[in-house]
Formats: structure tokens, sequence, C-alpha cells
């Protein structure tokens, strides 16, 4: 962050801190700091990979389409339009459910 407040006074530009506030309540909150490196990946392996595929098939089977790919799901999930089977399977997807509705 310094580097980006000398490069913009040496520049004369303005610069708005819009996450600095927000990320210090944020540490508060949890009671941590931020590690502050830039770049840091998400580490890609086999069970992210495997994730990955539950939320593309959960993706995919939204409101009942490709019932040939029904055999597939860990989960189907039945209920009244408007009453949350889309979050609840994304939730589930992002666990490693492969979900149909």
């Amino acid at each position: 962050k310094e580097t980006l407040v000398t490069e913009a006074n040496d520049r004369n530009v303005s610069l708005v801190d819009l996450y600095g506030p927000l990320i210090s309540k944020f540490e508060e909150a949890f009671g941590t700091k931020i590690r502050g490196t830039p770049g840091r990946k998400q580490i890609v392996d086999q069970s992210y990979m495997e994730v990955m595929d539950c939320i593309e098939y959960t993706r995919k089977m939204d409101d009942g389409v490709n019932p040939s790919r029904w055999d597939e799901a860990d989960l189907i999930i039945v209920g009244p339009s408007r009453a949350g089977k889309t979050p609840l399977s994304f939730y589930l997807g992002l666990r490693g459910f492969k979900v149909s509705i």
C-alpha cells in the first residue's frame, strides 16, 4: 500500500482508499490481520477440481433441464417456485455435491 501512496503522490494523482476501512473492520471483527500477499492463488488439486465439477453440474441442472443426467446427481431438490432451491443447490455444490433441481 505504501508503494501505491508514494507513486500516486509522485505523479500528483488523487488516491482514494475504498477498501482500507472495510478491511480494517473485517480484521477487527475476525481478530486477524490480512497477510498482504498479492497474487496469492487458490491451490488447484484433485479436490478443487471435484468441487468445480459439482458446481458446473449444478449450474447445468438448474430448473430441471437435462433430465438424462439426473442419474449423476447426489441430490435432487424438488419444491415450489421461489422456495430457494437454486441458492441451496449452489451452496451444496460448493460443498462437493452434484445437485439437480
